[in-house]
């Protein structure tokens, strides 16, 4: 069921295992190889992609000339009678190809926020932290051709839409530097919702607030809005599970250190996996009726990365 996979090969002798596994996936995430693979995978829907991916023996040069991106801040009215969800705003981060008519000179910038109250409910169901302890920021994006497009009025249509999910404890910036390339080099319209897990607790946690209402009612909104020629989705670790519940037979799907149920993995099709061999996940492959393709791709950090396991002693 799985179109192909992606792994991190990691030497097993290591004397920080967990070190370089976080380390090793912020850097495979951020290198111009991983955008290559999950680019390619998204505009060719199989494991065609790794034909391409397989000719790449270092990084992938940045374009000398980019075109600009547009990044536009959302929020999509989420309700749900049957559990008294009125009227709940969701911020949906929004990038795609810049119209050449638009002249768009600011710097794009991504009001991120981390609520230390959310993150004391997630993770040991403390209630009692203040919310005035919560920290605003001003993030950068990685590309410098991505501009503010707050006032562009319309999304482009008739372009590949690609839905981004970020993981437990993320933000709907966490995957924002595949947006910028996958809207520069594929023009592709990327959405990022917020959901309940993230620490930007940009609304209440409430029954029946689920990823899968959110998603429901996020695609309701922006799909009629972009009329997609394609769909694919890109999720990272809980993410993945947003994904693969995601769409229909004709979306690809990116799963970034994250595992499927096995009931899940094998009745979707047209799935690329993309996780470190030291990450504790890749132990499940194999098992549970979960099948690794015979021709999947291994990625060597010196290759990929140019750098040597002596760097994360």
């Amino acid at each position: 069921a799985c179109g192909a996979a992606a792994f991190m090969q990691d030497s097993t002798n290591f004397k920080n295992h967990n070190r370089y596994s976080s380390s090793t996936r912020r850097l495979f995430l951020k290198q111009w190889s991983c955008v290559a693979v999950v680019s390619s995978f998204l505009l060719l829907g199989s494991a065609e992609a790794f034909a391409f991916q397989k000719q790449v023996d270092s990084a992938v040069a940045p374009p000398t000339n980019p075109a600009l991106v547009a990044y536009k801040p959302l929020s999509v009215s989420v309700n749900d009678i049957n559990n008294n969800i009125n009227d709940v705003q969701v911020p949906v981060a929004c990038w795609f190809p810049a119209s050449k008519e638009e002249s768009l000179e600011k710097s794009a910038t991504y009001k991120h926020r981390i609520s230390i109250r959310r993150i004391g409910q997630l993770l040991v169901g403390w209630d009692f932290i203040p919310e005035f302890l919560s920290k605003q920021y001003d993030l950068s994006p990685t590309s410098d051709f991505v501009k503010d497009g707050e006032d562009v009025q319309n999304l482009p249509k008739n372009l590949p839409l690609v839905l981004l999910a970020h993981g437990y404890l993320g933000s709907r910036f966490d995957l924002s530097h595949l947006a910028e390339r996958l809207s520069q080099e594929l023009q592709c319209v990327c959405i990022a919702p917020e959901y309940p897990e993230s620490l930007a607790a940009s609304f209440d946690r409430m029954e029946g607030l689920d990823r899968s209402l959110i998603t429901t009612q996020v695609l309701d909104e922006i799909l009629p809005r972009v009329n997609p020629t394609a769909c694919g989705s890109v999720g990272h670790s809980l993410g993945c599970g947003t994904v693969l519940q995601t769409g229909d037979k004709k979306w690809v799907r990116v799963c970034i250190a994250g595992f499927p149920r096995a009931e899940t993995a094998t009745r979707v099709e047209n799935i690329l996996f993309v996780t470190s061999t030291q990450d504790g996940l890749m132990a499940r492959f194999g098992k549970d009726g979960i099948p690794i393709p015979s021709d999947y791709a291994r990625l060597s950090q010196e290759k990929t990365f140019g750098i040597s396991e002596n760097e994360f002693r």
